[in-house]
């Protein structure tokens, strides 16, 4: 049954991952018009070309940043409280689903490369993208 909840999540997890990259796809391209949507094209829609190549890479690498760190709380939550799922004919503890979950968030293996739809940014393709980072001190 682990496998199952853990799956669940992930799947759950990268659903969430896929929406909001998408929603923000549309945002920059102006599709949706709630006030949200116009709000976000208007700063959008004031930055060149360049820069909102950055910005086009740099969306799915915040989406999975605040994955991580959701997760992080997450597992600070799960320490605090004994919390079961309930499975239909067993119960598991959502601290077992979590060890499951954290550590396959990123590597090329991890679940957001099984189940995603979207993008994902790797570190290695900053070049490709005419990105660099600064060098460091």
């Amino acid at each position: 049954m682990q496998d199952t909840a853990a799956e669940y999540f992930e799947r759950s997890i990268v659903r969430a991952r896929d929406a909001t990259i998408s929603n923000f796809d549309g945002y920059f391209a102006g599709e949706s018009g709630t006030e949200y949507a116009r709000f976000i094209h208007g700063i959008y829609s004031q930055i060149d070309e360049n820069p909102r190549a950055a910005v086009d890479s740099l969306l799915p690498c915040i989406v999975d940043e605040t994955i991580g760190i959701m997760l992080q709380v997450f597992d600070e939550m799960v320490n605090a409280y004994e919390i079961k799922l309930n499975l239909g004919d067993s119960e598991i503890s959502v601290h077992q689903v979590y060890e499951l979950l954290e550590p396959e968030l990123r590597p090329s293996d991890g679940w957001i490369h099984k189940y995603s739809r979207q993008r994902i940014v790797e570190m290695q393709e900053a070049p490709s993208l005419g990105l660099m980072p600064p060098e460091m001190p």
